[in-house]
């Protein structure tokens, strides 16, 4: 759903657009935005979407009624975290609240991709990589073939998503109380690029016969 939505609107995407974000509540989708600062906070203020703050609080009357465990989990949220691009499309994460936030994602921190999604916590004040472009492109290349890429490309879509979830987790994405969902628009981007040249050296080769 999230990524049909990137690629109904992708020719319209600005360049400098580098990630979306969705602020979910367990299966509910509260809102989303494209971002263009190169950093932006995500917190617990009642600001909403900002250029350079995503206030958790502005949606909350979006959000389930009556849900004690995410109200609880909304005051814990606090300064929340900050997250950062750079010009190559790594993405990091500093966390500022004294809550524990967990990096839901389909790849473990030293850049060895699997099928199974795994979940690092953040340290308290210290900024970590949770997405590496160079661990991406590596696996673009060893996953993309002429032969492949059609049927590997849902798998590396996958990939460039990141789930951030505040003070607890579940193993199900769409149970887990307060959460956000990132997407990489820049490795989007690289995957894109990588598909179209696939394409037209197979249709050339095909041309060629």
């Amino acid at each position: 759903h999230h990524l049909r939505e990137v690629y109904l609107r992708y020719e319209s995407i600005e360049s400098d657009v580098w990630c979306k974000i969705i602020a979910m509540q367990r299966h509910q989708r509260l809102a989303k935005a494209y971002i263009r600062s190169p950093t932006v906070t995500v917190d617990a203020s009642e600001d909403g979407f900002t250029e350079n703050t995503i206030g958790l609080g502005g949606f909350g009357r979006r959000g389930a009624r009556g849900d004690k465990e995410v109200k609880h989990i909304m005051q814990r949220v606090s300064q929340g975290v900050t997250l950062r691009t750079d010009p190559d499309g790594n993405i990091y994460c500093r966390r500022l609240t004294d809550a524990d936030v967990i990096v839901k994602r389909h790849s473990p921190a030293d850049g060895f991709y699997a099928e199974e999604e795994s979940s690092d916590a953040v340290a308290f004040d210290e900024e970590v990589k949770i997405f590496s472009m160079a661990s991406y492109k590596r696996l673009v290349a060893e996953t993309l073939t002429e032969a492949t890429y059609l049927s590997r490309c849902r798998f590396l879509q996958l990939r460039c998503f990141v789930g951030l979830a505040f003070v607890t987790e579940s193993s199900d994405w769409l149970t887990t109380p307060c959460w956000i969902c990132l997407i990489n628009i820049a490795a989007l981007d690289y995957l894109h690029s990588c598909i179209q040249q696939l394409r037209a050296r197979r249709h050339g080769n095909a041309d060629a016969r």
